[in-house]
């Protein structure tokens, strides 16, 4: 039987069931980073779109306020 791995190879003094459960922790860990930057970006995400709808309230009062502000001062120009 062949071996695994070769004898100057930095794993070769781990047996195969070793060498699972090393890549099989790795796994673990790099599936729970993917989850938690997952749940990070999502949240960011519901974030961004409520600041863009209060944004959209706040430029349509801003709109109102100015066109408030222009017939006010029509009014006192034609009082003039």
């Amino acid at each position: 039987m062949l071996p695994l791995l070769a004898e100057d190879s930095p794993l070769s003094g781990f047996t195969a069931a070793q060498i699972a459960t090393m890549v099989s922790g790795s796994g673990v860990a790099l599936a729970t980073a993917i989850a938690v930057l997952w749940r990070t970006i999502h949240s960011l995400y519901h974030k961004v779109i409520t600041l863009s709808e209060e944004v959209g309230e706040l430029k349509g009062k801003q709109a109102g306020v100015e066109a408030l502000s222009n017939q006010v001062l029509d009014r006192l120009g034609e009082r003039e």
